[in-house]
C-alpha cells in the first residue's frame, strides 16, 4: 500500500466519513479511492488535493499533518469521562432505576460524541477564514438548515440560551 492510499484512509476514518462520502465531496470516483487506500494506484496530486479540500485539510495538513492526535485525544478523553461517570455515585443510582444502562454501548456513544467534536472543530476552523460578511451568510445558511426537518436532530436548548437570544424562542 503507498504511503499516501495509506494517510488518506486513515484521516478519512478519523473524520468519520465513508469513502463513498468523501468521493461525493472530493469530486472524485469511488472506485478511484478505493484503489488509493487498497494501494493499487497512487493517487494524482489533484486528487489528493480534492481530498484534503472536502475533509477540510490543507494538502500539507492530510499529507504530513498531525490530525491523527486528535483521534488519540478525544479517545483518552473520552474514556475518562466514562471512568467519571461510572465512579459516581450517581452513575450507580441511575443503574438501579434503569438497569438497561449496564448494557448501553459505552464506545458507540463515546464515538459518536468523538465524531461530534471533530465536525465541530471542523465548522469553527472553516469559520474562522471567513470574514464579517461570510460569517454572518454562514450563520444565516446554518440557521436554514437547522430548520429543515431532515437536517435536524432533537434536543433540548437550555434556556439560558433562549433568554440570551442565541436561538429564536419555541412557538
Amino acid at each position: 500500500m503507498n504511503s499516501y492510499g495509506i494517510r488518506l484512509k486513515q484521516v478519512r476514518r478519523v473524520l468519520g466519513l465513508t469513502q463513498i462520502q468523501l468521493a461525493e465531496q472530493a469530486g472524485i470516483a469511488v472506485s478511484s479511492l478505493r484503489r488509493y487506500e487498497a494501494g493499487e494506484r497512487e493517487p494524482p496530486l489533484s486528487a489528493l488535493e480534492k481530498c484534503a479540500k472536502a475533509m477540510g485539510l490543507s494538502l500539507n495538513e492530510l499529507l504530513n499533518g498531525d490530525i491523527m492526535h486528535l483521534y488519540d485525544e478525544m479517545k483518552s478523553e473520552a474514556e475518562e469521562v466514562k471512568e467519571s461517570i461510572q465512579s459516581f455515585d450517581l452513575y450507580q443510582k441511575l443503574l438501579e432505576k434503569n438497569p438497561e444502562m449496564a448494557e448501553w454501548d459505552w464506545q458507540s456513544i463515546l464515538t459518536s460524541a468523538e465524531l461530534i467534536q471533530i465536525r465541530f472543530d471542523r465548522l469553527v476552523v472553516a469559520f474562522a477564514q471567513l470574514n464579517g460578511a461570510g460569517q454572518l451568510k454562514a450563520i444565516e445558511w446554518v440557521e436554514e438548515l437547522a430548520d429543515i426537518p431532515r437536517y435536524r436532530e432533537d434536543i433540548n436548548i437550555p434556556d439560558i440560551f433562549k433568554r440570551n437570544k442565541l436561538v429564536p424562542e419555541d412557538d
